[in-house]
């Protein structure tokens, strides 16, 4: 899926791709490696689980992976920060999009985290409370 970006200019040299595993059980050390010399890190996608019906659970297969993920991708980033100079996450309009909608939106509109999920919007309720702990990060 991501070999497209091996044809960059400069990739072979300068572009390392990891996969990490399973981010449920995601720990600092998962990162560990991938951060051996890194620069920059993005952070650009929420995991999504395929699986759907009556075993699936919004909270254990979407939101609770993509948090604790993201705080050991933090924590690591920290470890590291003699390398690592930039991070970059992108955003999603699901955590910008309070109730009622404003007609015209700032960086002060936040997604209410706890009525995306009473309404089972995994994907929302992660993205919004991931851009919530980089900010505090930072």
């Amino acid at each position: 899926r991501a070999a497209h970006l091996l044809t960059l200019d400069g990739a072979k040299e300068r572009l390392h791709l990891y996969s990490i595993g399973d981010l449920a059980t995601a720990s600092p050390s998962i990162f560990a490696k991938a951060m051996t010399a890194c620069s920059a890190v993005f952070h650009v996608a929420t995991p999504l689980n395929p699986k759907f019906g009556d075993d699936f659970d919004g909270e254990r297969d979407i939101y609770n992976p993509a948090i604790s993920s993201t705080r050991a991708l933090l924590e690591c980033i920290e470890k590291y920060s003699q390398t690592v100079k930039c991070l970059v996450l992108t955003s999603s309009m699901s955590a910008v999009a309070p109730y009622p909608e404003p007609s015209v939106k700032d960086e002060s509109c936040w997604s209410d985290s706890a009525r995306q999920r009473s309404r089972n919007n995994w994907y929302g309720a992660t993205k919004t409370d991931q851009e919530r702990l980089v900010q505090q990060w930072v």
